[in-house]
């Protein structure tokens, strides 16, 4: 995380952008390796640099700037100090990880998730250190869609009412007809969201083995997300909603 400049915060009421980090190292290291493969050498440096590191070095200072509102926000809310952050070990440590995930992928669901394990973290004692880093390694392994499938059957009813989806009329079925439902655009693509569906259930996420075990239909509205599931959720949540 950067440093607060001296007068804590710039003009803007956010944290000042960070000074080149091991992202911009790893471009420097690959252009000049670029440099030195012959009938490519210079030009070819210099494209990499065009299409590459602008957009980097962007994706870097909007990430500052947003975990700067953040952490800001959550202070004027109550819930922190933010001079007491920096003896926050934990805290650092999470700041750090999230960084370095959030660099790797411009989807926003996936870089709110890291923000608010952030906000999460700058709370005393809101969880042990090995299972926020755990839950850190999920957010980057995993896809929008290991994430979006989780909330849903977290709660499927209230996720359908907040969405505005109309629940279908069936006395007895699979969960897979409720992800249908939810998301058509998982229709016909059983391969797919069926290894997403084992990935979750394979990090102990949730309760249930299979999508197309048949239910009634108060099976079918249950929470299927575990303990730790439920965890994990609550840690990529907004805390200031």
């Amino acid at each position: 995380m950067a440093k607060k400049n001296k007068q804590e915060v710039n003009g803007e009421g956010i944290y000042s952008p960070p000074e080149p980090s091991s992202g911009d190292t790893l471009h420097a290291i690959a252009r000049a390796g670029i440099s030195s493969i012959p009938m490519v050498g210079g030009a070819g440096a210099e494209l990499f640099s065009f299409l590459v590191s602008p957009p980097l070095e962007r994706r870097r200072d909007e990430w500052m700037r947003e975990i700067g509102n953040a952490l800001q926000a959550f202070e004027e809310a109550g819930a922190i100090t933010l001079a007491d952050l920096s003896e926050n070990d934990v805290f650092l440590d999470t700041v750090l990880s999230a960084s370095q995930i959030a660099l790797k992928t411009s989807q926003y669901e996936k870089r709110e998730a890291l923000r608010n394990a952030i906000l999460h973290s700058s709370i005393p004692d809101i969880l042990d250190e090995s299972r926020q880093h755990f839950f850190l390694h999920i957010i980057d392994i995993f896809t929008v869609w290991h994430i979006r499938i989780l909330r849903l059957f977290q709660n499927p009813v209230k996720w359908f009412e907040i969405n505005d989806v109309k629940w279908p009329n069936i006395s007895a079925g699979g969960l897979s007809t409720i992800l249908e439902t939810a998301f058509p655009e998982l229709h016909g693509q059983r391969d797919f969201y069926d290894q997403i569906w084992k990935d979750i259930n394979t990090y102990g996420l949730t309760r249930t083995e299979s999508i197309h075990v048949t239910m009634s239909s108060n099976g079918l509205r249950e929470n299927r997300a575990s303990e730790l599931g439920n965890q994990f959720l609550d840690f990529i949540e907004d805390p200031l909603a």
